[in-house]
């Protein structure tokens, strides 16, 4: 079994005061050595031939090492030609050598493997032929940390080559977009009315495209549910002459207001046809246009009355379906 030529102790597991005990032998006091948590210390004084006094006591927690170092400098004892040769100089000499043998095998690292007990100073020097690691105390070769590097996203900027998870995480402290590609701030979009479309004209409606891909600004409006208009104000509908009618697309369920007879119109039923308005005296006097100026068809099975005189217009015809009346009074 070696033969240890150091102490070592835990403060405050094995004590706290400031005398310490050491069990290796020496040849010299000067051999003996202190340290405190690896730095070495001559604040201390030898108090008997197995222990020393530190000055003060050591911080509380901290490592006491207590060992030796034969000076091999020189030898114990010198012989001379003719001189008497002593056993006690043979023994110092001897002893001189184990020591320094059992110090070099406690404190060397063998070839097969080891454990440090103090730091390595390489004086610059390299560690090569490092296997790869595989623990994260392991020492790591260039390679392993190059293509490590290579990986991660520096801080002074960088370009991902895969999608990046935030897990849940916000991604804070952005910048402002300038371009299309760039992530953009709640702040930014919040003051956003409608990213990415530029003004329509007077008066123009933004609506859903045909193909509901997109949003478009137009001037025709389709609403596909009802449409209530609130309040106490009006509802101000188009207007136009006849002519300007006649040049719509006309469709069932189109109501305007015709400048040229000064009243409400509908299409139904394939033409145009008036509709009650202009009312006055309290709603007791109901106005019809004095003139028929376009071709009408009443509805099959239903009867017209108009308040009279009423002149047809050249050329225009007023088509009565059997099963229907139109009354003039």
């Amino acid at each position: 079994m070696a033969i240890s030529p150091e102490d070592t102790y835990a403060v405050p597991g094995d004590g706290t005061g400031t005398d310490w005990s050491f069990t290796f032998k020496y040849l010299d006091e000067t051999d003996i050595k202190v340290s405190i948590d690896g730095v070495n210390t001559t604040a201390y004084s030898l108090l008997n031939a197995t222990q020393i006094r530190l000055d003060s006591a050591p911080p509380n927690p901290s490592t006491i090492r207590i060992y030796r170092v034969t000076n091999t400098d020189s030898a114990q004892a010198t012989f001379f030609a003719g001189s008497s040769v002593r056993a006690q100089d043979l023994n110092n000499n001897n002893d001189q050598l184990l020591y320094a043998i059992q110090e070099t095998v406690d404190r060397r690292l063998d070839r097969s493997g080891g454990t440090m007990t103090g730091e390595l100073d390489m004086g610059t020097n390299k560690i090569v032929n490092l296997g790869t690691p595989t623990a994260s105390a392991d020492a790591a070769t260039k390679a392993y940390v190059d293509t490590a590097d290579a990986l991660k996203v520096a801080k002074a900027g960088d370009t991902m080559s895969g999608a990046l998870a935030m897990g849940s995480n916000k991604i804070t402290d952005l910048a402002d977009p300038t371009v299309s590609g760039d992530a953009a701030t709640k702040g930014y979009v919040d003051g956003v009315a409608i990213a990415g479309i530029s003004p329509g004209t007077a008066n123009q409606i933004l609506q859903t495209n045909d193909a509901a891909t997109g949003v478009e600004w137009v001037d025709d409006v389709d609403i596909p549910g009802n449409l209530s208009v609130n309040g106490t104000g009006f509802v101000q509908v188009a207007s136009g002459t006849s002519a300007q009618r006649d040049a719509l697309t006309a469709a069932n369920g189109m109501f305007r207001y015709n400048t040229d007879d000064d009243a409400f119109e509908g299409y139904a039923d394939g033409a145009w046809g008036a509709i009650g308005g202009g009312a006055s005296a309290g709603g007791a006097i109901y106005e019809n246009s004095n003139s028929i100026s376009e071709d009408y068809t009443l509805t099959t099975n239903t009867n017209g009355l108009s308040a009279g005189p009423v002149t047809i217009d050249s050329g225009v015809t007023v088509t009565i379906p059997t099963g229907s009346n139109w009354v003039i009074v």
